[in-house]
């Protein structure tokens, strides 16, 4: 069976062989275990171990317990080691070496550092980090943005919440420990969410219109992306492509139904005033 054996540069390591009758004795080293024997290199013969290898010592003897000890182990040292008594297998190792993660980065994001979400929609989240032996933690801090789920499974950082207008411009970090760590390490992206228009509608005069008033009609719209497009209609009939409407003499049949509608990436949204206007009441006299 094999064993992983996990150390750090500079360290000494015990790799042990079984007992067994007065047999020979062999350590091999590939660099990985799919290696084929071809490119395998031979350690140590019974208690000889080859000169080239001047961190590699070998302890007791092909009757007892037989060690081979790397000194100030490096990453050179990575590797399968497997053990031989009389060609045939008694032991294996698996060596890596501690190691801090790489880089951690946040993969759905558009652009270098912004999160693109919608309105009142689910938005998923994924941080990764690159390399670290063995596993360490990755994580999403605490904000004040509710999430929904958050999964953690090295070297995934999942995260799942509903993005609302009060969370654009909000900063979300994903951070990751390791032993190998002094302090951890963390990176953030800028969550910008987008929304259809929501439009508030301004008229003036503000109460009674009579005839020959000058009527505004002004559509105001909160958006993001900003919009795209804004309509005026009449009973639904185009007037303008401006957000400010104004009617300079109105007449009776200026009355009905007005409608603005605002349009940009995300979606289009109509909003309606009915405008009633009155006869005059003023007579002329002769």
């Amino acid at each position: 069976m094999e064993i992983n054996k996990i150390f750090k540069l500079g360290e000494e390591i015990k790799l042990s062989c079984a007992a067994g009758n007065n047999y020979s004795r062999l350590w091999i080293y590939l660099p990985n275990a799919n290696a084929s024997r071809t490119s395998s290199k031979t350690l140590a013969e019974n208690k000889h171990v080859h000169e080239k290898y001047h961190n590699i010592n070998i302890v007791g003897n092909t009757s007892s317990d037989y060690h081979l000890i790397i000194s100030n182990l490096t990453e050179k040292n990575v590797g399968h080691y497997k053990c031989f008594q009389s060609g045939n297998l008694r032991a294996e190792f698996n060596l890596e070496m501690k190691v801090a993660p790489s880089e951690i980065q946040i993969l759905n994001k558009n652009g270098i550092d912004i999160a693109v979400g919608y309105e009142n929609e689910d938005l998923h989240i994924v941080c990764y980090a690159t390399g670290g032996i063995p596993e360490g933690k990755l994580y999403w801090k605490e904000t004040d943005i509710t999430f929904t789920r958050t999964s953690c499974i090295w070297p995934w950082a999942n995260l799942t919440f509903v993005p609302l207008v009060k969370h654009d411009g909000k900063i979300l970090t994903c951070a990751v420990t390791h032993e190998m760590l002094d302090v951890e390490k963390e990176v953030s992206v800028k969550l910008s969410v987008q929304y259809k228009p929501k439009i508030d509608i301004f008229t003036h005069p503000k109460g009674v219109i009579i005839e020959d008033d000058k009527i505004e009609l002004k559509c105001r719209d909160q958006s993001s992306p900003p919009k795209t497009n804004i309509t005026w209609k009449k009973d639904g009939q185009i007037l303008s492509f401006e957000s400010e409407y104004i009617i300079a003499k109105s007449r009776i049949n200026d009355s009905g139904i007005y409608t603005c509608t605002a349009v940009n990436i995300v979606g289009q949204v109509e909003k309606d005033i009915l405008i009633l206007v009155n006869k005059s009441t003023t007579s002329n006299i002769t």
